[in-house]
């Protein structure tokens, strides 16, 4: 397959952007394989509202799209993210296929891979023997107390899930995995970050603690008791970032005139497959159709691209003056000018609707 009239879109839309680096293709960075909807979750933020779609990706599609990846990476090591809108091990047995056939190629053309996966960590300890052994990183997403947690990302039987997670951290630390948390932030655990943060490093020792927003889309749309306060939010991160300044933690979409956490640029695209066959810019968002640039044809086994269709969507979505000071410039597409054309979706800027909407105007008002 071809990619050069894909390629050249995509950069000619990035560098109108004000990037401090210029853009140039030298190969994609990594290929997330969003496997399936389907979860044992109920968590009550869920971005992807899962139980209403119980779609899995083919693994014709997941192979074509690690054959994609092979051949079309820059990288000596090629990156591959198993991740989901639902749990990526509930379909285990596609999963294990998937992994198998990466340590195929990998043997095969004599090529290192780098292999993630994000998942709950409701794991068997045959589960967890296998993905300890394949996987250079594990992202459990885990809320920390057992009374947060409970609430928050019970079971689908609503029963509570702190026990299981905790048995698969455990697990991982006491075998000394490379792992990390993930932690979504609430009115009901930003108080209590701090406490969290010791208990993890004392309990479980993870390499790394992610924190992300609550964003009021999917299944969370309208729990806005559950968004915790501008002020409150913005004087947290500070605090922590003082008092944990020898931990590894990463704030998602935060800003600070002292601290940049703005990603350099590298010259390279990550691409995301999903259950419907979809080729995305963009992951993990409620309703990723505004995103897709095309699906994999499974009768001719290649990637139809629709290159008219992604340049007009990114260039709608990309080219705002207000992404240029956004903290989530990296991290996301959106911005307020965008809203006319996504109404018709569940789509919207988290990060301006929510904490930083007020501190983005500002800034918007103060450089004019």
């Amino acid at each position: 397959m071809k990619n050069d009239k894909f390629i050249d879109a995509v950069c000619e839309i990035l560098n109108k952007r004000n990037f401090s680096k210029k853009i140039s293709f030298t190969g994609f960075y990594s290929l997330s394989i969003f496997l399936t909807y389907e979860c044992n979750f109920d968590c009550m933020y869920c971005f992807s509202e899962p139980g209403k779609n119980k779609k899995t990706i083919n693994f014709s599609t997941a192979r074509a799209g690690i054959d994609f990846i092979v051949k079309n990476s820059g990288k000596k090591v090629v990156k591959i993210i198993f991740t989901g809108g639902g749990e990526p091990t509930l379909k285990y047995k596609l999963f294990k296929k998937c992994v198998d056939y990466i340590n195929f190629v990998k043997k095969k053309k004599n090529i290192n891979f780098d292999l993630s996966i994000v998942s709950n960590g409701v794991w068997t300890k045959e589960q967890c023997n296998y993905i300890s052994k394949n996987f250079q990183d594990i992202c459990i997403s885990f809320d920390g107390f057992s009374d947060v947690q409970n609430v928050l990302r019970p079971l689908k039987n609503n029963k509570p899930s702190y026990k299981y997670v905790v048995k698969t951290l455990r697990s991982l630390e006491k075998n000394s995995f490379h792992f990390g948390t993930k932690t979504i932030i609430t009115r009901s655990n930003i108080n209590h970050l701090d406490k969290l943060i010791k208990s993890n490093h004392n309990n479980f020792n993870p390499d790394y603690q992610i924190f992300d927003l609550f964003y009021l889309v999917g299944k969370a749309k309208n729990k806005t008791e559950l968004l915790p306060k501008n002020e409150d939010y913005m004087q947290m991160i500070e605090k922590l970032l003082k008092n944990f300044n020898n931990h590894n933690l990463y704030f998602r979409n935060y800003f600070s005139e002292n601290l940049s956490l703005r990603r350099s640029h590298e010259n390279h695209l990550r691409i995301t497959l999903d259950p419907e066959n979809r080729i995305l810019f963009f992951a993990t968002t409620p309703n990723p159709d505004i995103f897709s640039f095309g699906k994999f044809n499974k009768n001719k086994k290649t990637f139809d691209l629709d290159y008219n269709s992604l340049k007009k969507k990114l260039s709608i979505i990309l080219n705002q003056d207000e992404c240029n000071i956004c903290p989530a410039i990296n991290n996301c597409g959106l911005s307020q000018k965008s809203m006319k054309y996504i109404s018709d979706t569940r789509l919207s800027c988290a990060v301006l609707q929510q904490s930083f909407r007020s501190y983005i105007k500002k800034r918007i008002n103060h450089e004019k």
